[in-house]
């Protein structure tokens, strides 16, 4: 901004002298025009100003003209562009500057948006100018990077999915005979009929039909297939055991403790009938 320099004075009690009252006219009219107009001051406009520069770089000329940044300085500039990123603005030619967020932070796209208004001041400290809103003010649908959805309707029990700085995705609701099973990374969960097979109650797994063999420790037999008309024997915790069928000619004969039982067609002489032996 241009200064206002006094005329010299004029010596007491001496007459003043027709060109030092000129001077002093011109001086202090020179003086009114450094200062806002009234219509500026009424608006709050003095220190605002048109952008003519690109998205990221700001460039605005204010009613009075400044010549430096000075800490505290005040702009309040309405953008022509949409930022895409970090931003720097150029003041009366003074030099371009970054634009950071009152955090300090460098824009993100969005941060200014086209034809809204926002004030922004230097600090002398950072050398930077800064936002006095973390975010510009805007109309219209709030994109995710601002802390919004990016979408204008979502679908009535439907659940809303992240998506980056994309607008959110949107899962249509669930039936009452449907679950939610997770996708993996960067694929939306989907609502199905089938329970995963490694689903756990606790840390129990659940056994489901064409699913793992539930094992005779779980009241299984530990096995998938059984022999047509064959005899299951059991063996303590490991999997139940099937006899091959036996013929018509032949007897199932104990083995003993820990031995199998085997078709056969010798009798055991210990085998009475009745309290006779054979």
């Amino acid at each position: 901004m241009s200064t206002f320099n006094s005329p010299s004075d004029a010596s007491p009690g001496s007459l003043a002298r027709s060109g030092q009252l000129n001077t002093l006219d011109a001086a202090t009219a020179t003086a009114f025009e450094l200062l806002p107009t009234n219509a500026e001051i009424d608006t709050g406009t003095a220190q605002y100003a048109v952008d003519t520069g690109t998205a990221n770089a700001l460039l605005v000329a204010l009613p009075q003209t400044e010549t430096a940044y000075t800490d505290g300085m005040l702009v309040v500039v309405r953008p022509a562009n949409t930022n895409t990123g970090a931003a720097t603005i150029d003041v009366d030619s003074i030099g371009a500057i970054d634009v950071k967020t009152m955090s300090g932070a460098a824009l993100t796209a969005g941060d200014l948006r086209v034809g809204v208004p926002i004030g922004m001041r230097y600090s002398s400290v950072s050398g930077d100018m800064h936002l006095q809103t973390n975010t510009a003010s805007i109309s219209g649908t709030v994109p995710v990077n601002l802390g919004g959805t990016g979408v204008i309707t979502l679908a009535d029990g439907g659940l809303m999915i992240g998506n980056g700085t994309s607008p959110v995705e949107v899962v249509a609701p669930g039936t009452t005979a449907q679950i939610l099973v997770g996708g993996g990374a960067a694929t939306a969960p989907a609502w199905g009929t089938n329970l995963p097979t490694a689903i756990t109650i606790g840390a129990a797994y659940i056994y489901r039909a064409a699913g793992t063999d539930v094992p005779v420790t779980d009241g299984g037999t530990g096995v998938s297939t059984l022999t047509d008309g064959g005899l299951l024997v059991g063996a303590a915790a490991s999997d139940i055991e099937a006899l091959a069928v036996g013929l018509t000619s032949q007897i199932l004969v104990g083995g003993g403790a820990g031995i199998i039982l085997a078709w056969g067609t010798v009798n055991p002489r210990a085998v009475p009938t009745g309290a006779a032996f054979i």
